[in-house]
């Protein structure tokens, strides 16, 4: 029998405990540990399976699925897989998370075989539970406080951007980016304690769009140099869009030492709120358990949706955002351009001939901006 093997990921799944008189036993043969292997009867008792991860398996991986599924659910250890691969098994265990951010209460995973002559026979499952069932409970009681303050104002919504919208603001507003958080892997970090990191903030929002019946996933990948960053892709209407809502929180930048002045920033920035492909491709590199969902639209995207998003230098267009930010008494504006040729005509017309000047109320010979040439935007301070 060959070494524990860690699994990678951090997962959770609430459930009530039921009873497991319908596995199907496999015989055990001399030197064969015992060996459970959960029926379709069994399998079957699950709820539909919905996740964007879990459509995108082939078939025998989405029983592999089901197995973790069930064994989260139960809080079994040592579950024979229908997988005798390894590398399988962790797959789509991850790809199981990404899909599930109520997965809370695991701390990883192990999983060990049995071989006979070097081939494997057998590969058993056992899900490492970081907490015990009653603090499972204290933890879903707290995360049930957060919820039903978003949900209260969520009701008012009218649509499911701007359901996505709210519950970006209300992480961003409710959270604050620290390497040293607690939990920083799960939704406890940002409902339970206010602090996370990146993969926090992911299953966090997810958690909170899937409570409003929106579609969503987790995606993981590098960022800058090679530094591992998870963020989501959210439906709207049909149509998938990335959304990172930890760099959507100034606190980030801070806490990432990225030399930008705090006094600078936003309360919080849309740069990366509902984004395609093209745009999350110059900062982000996906590195997914499952191929992502295609992100091509940008009709809710948040500057397309504020009038904020150019595609030529337009005044007209440039004098009626100015004109509404000041009329909402807004404190920060951006003007977002479509490709990097309009980020330098847009940022020469503006500040080296100074036309800002033109569009700022009471202004005198001063302005403060944030030049963002990564995103292709320019924001101001009104």
């Amino acid at each position: 029998m060959e070494a524990r093997r860690e699994g990678r990921g951090i997962f959770l799944f609430p459930g009530v405990i039921l009873g497991i008189a319908l596995f199907a036993f496999l015989s055990i043969n001399a030197g064969d540990p015992a060996a459970i292997l959960l029926s379709e009867q069994v399998l079957s008792l699950l709820p539909a399976e919905e996740g964007y991860s879990y459509t995108q398996l082939p078939e025998a991986e989405k029983r592999v699925y089901r197995e973790i599924h069930y064994s989260l659910l139960h809080r079994m250890e040592d579950v024979l897989v229908s997988t005798k691969d390894p590398e399988c098994l962790d797959r789509v265990f991850n790809a199981f998370l990404n899909d599930h951010p109520e997965v809370f209460y695991t701390e990883g995973y192990s999983c060990f075989s049995f071989k006979r002559d070097n081939d494997v026979q057998r590969l058993f499952f056992s899900p490492d539970y970081g907490r015990d069932y009653g603090e499972v409970l204290d933890a879903r009681a707290g995360i049930d406080l957060f919820m039903e303050d978003f949900l209260q104002k969520a009701a008012s919504c009218r649509s499911d951007y701007e359901k996505a919208k709210l519950a970006y603001e209300h992480l961003i507003s409710h959270v604050d980016y620290d390497n040293n958080a607690p939990d920083s892997q799960n939704i406890c970090s940002v409902f339970l304690n206010g602090k996370s990191v990146c993969t926090g903030y992911a299953k966090g929002l997810q958690y909170m769009l899937n409570a409003c019946g929106i579609p969503s996933v987790m995606l993981t990948g590098i960022v800058r140099e090679n530094v591992p960053h998870a963020w989501i892709a959210v439906c709207l209407d049909g149509d998938w869009y990335h959304v990172d809502p930890a760099w959507g929180d100034p606190s980030y930048q801070v806490s990432e030492g990225l030399n930008v002045n705090p006094s600078s920033l936003p309360e919080i920035s849309y740069d990366y709120f509902l984004v395609t492909d093209h745009d999350i491709e110059r900062t982000h590199r996906v590195d997914n358990p499952v191929k992502p969902p295609e992100c091509v639209s940008r009709k809710d995207n948040y500057y397309v949706r504020e009038g904020a998003y150019f595609t030529k230098l337009d005044t007209a267009q440039l004098e009626d955002l100015f004109e509404k930010a000041y009329r909402k008494g807004e404190t920060y504006l951006t003007v977002k351009c479509a490709d990097g040729e309009l980020y330098s005509r847009m940022r020469t017309y503006l500040l080296n001939e100074q036309h800002i000047f033109e569009y700022l109320e009471g202004s005198e010979n001063a302005v403060a901006y944030t030049d963002k040439p990564e995103v292709f935007s320019i924001s101001f301070w009104l």
